[in-house]
């Protein structure tokens, strides 16, 4: 079965975090959670929207960025809390990354940090990655050079970030995480502060399989519940009841439903998890309830 690993992650801000990065690029102020899944399972980890932790001795909170999900090969962020993923066969890295508070600009002041990211990878990259303009889209040397080498742009005034196509991974760009973006240029208020990252990506891992049929679900009522063959009766009539064995193709589900919960105990967010599991089980019965009715 594939190993999945889950972390949280604080992306750390100060000195000189790109070009060389320092020594510490994040901080993990929790042990990471490893569990192994059967191929199939979607994993719903949950991260809160701020994450304590120490720097140095002194507590520090740190604010939710983004999830990313990567095999190693391919990947995919998002800056949704709840993620929902699907594990394939092989082991996967699920992150979710955090940005300290307080002011990121010179001496405290407004500005943004800026940095790549590549997917396949599940963490940032050095590549030299975008142009910082000024309003009227003439480009500004200095500032292109503090944000690809800091990575930090000032914004005492508008500026606009241009993202470079691809990065050393082979991968293209994605998107924009922050700021005001569209298409490859981000845009950053005068006076407003916060994070921009630019995503690269060959391509996404698979989507989670959200449907569930009702002929699935009458195959492990009346088949699976009774430990012995059932009877699939077709979506929109004809045919009649078909028999089927115990084993029906809604058992595979069952399993990696009981493997996430497995997963989700002892985890952070764990309550959550078990929230949409219930949901989703009392939707799954109100359908088998409404087949059973049609009957």
């Amino acid at each position: 079965m594939p190993h999945v690993t889950t972390h949280y992650r604080v992306y750390v801000t100060a000195g000189h975090h790109r070009q060389p990065r320092n020594t510490t690029s994040w901080i993990e102020p929790n042990p990471a959670s490893d569990a192994e899944v059967v191929p199939g399972t979607v994993i719903t980890p949950y991260a809160p929207p701020q994450l304590a932790y120490l720097s140095n001795g002194q507590a520090q909170v740190a604010s939710f960025m983004f999830w990313s999900a990567t095999d190693g090969t391919n990947g995919q962020t998002s800056t949704n809390q709840t993620l929902n993923q699907t594990v394939d066969t092989a082991p996967m890295t699920l992150t979710a990354w955090y940005m300290p508070q307080g002011g990121i600009g010179g001496n405290g002041g407004p500005g943004y940090i800026v940095d790549a990211f590549s997917d396949a990878l599940g963490d940032f990259v050095d590549d030299t990655f975008v142009t910082v303009k000024d309003a009227s889209n003439a480009v500004n040397a200095a500032l292109t050079d503090e944000a690809n080498v800091v990575g930090v742009v000032p914004t005492t005034n508008l500026e606009k970030l241009d993202a470079a196509g691809s990065v050393h991974t082979g991968e293209t760009f994605e998107q924009w995480i922050g700021g005001s973006a569209s298409g490859a240029e981000d845009t950053l208020g005068a006076g407003t502060s916060g994070v921009a990252i630019a995503t690269y990506h060959r391509s996404h891992l698979t989507l989670p399989n959200k449907g569930v049929t009702e002929r699935e679900g009458w195959i492990i009522l009346y088949g699976v519940t009774n430990d012995a063959p059932g009877v699939v009766i077709p979506i929109g009539g004809g045919g009649g009841p078909v028999p089927v064995g115990p084993w029906g193709p809604y058992l595979q589900r069952a399993v990696r439903a009981a493997a996430v919960g497995s997963l989700a105990t002892g985890m952070r967010g764990s309550a959550e998890v078990g929230r949409i599991a219930a949901a989703d089980a009392m939707a799954a019965a109100k359908q088998i309830e409404e087949q059973v009715a049609k009957g």
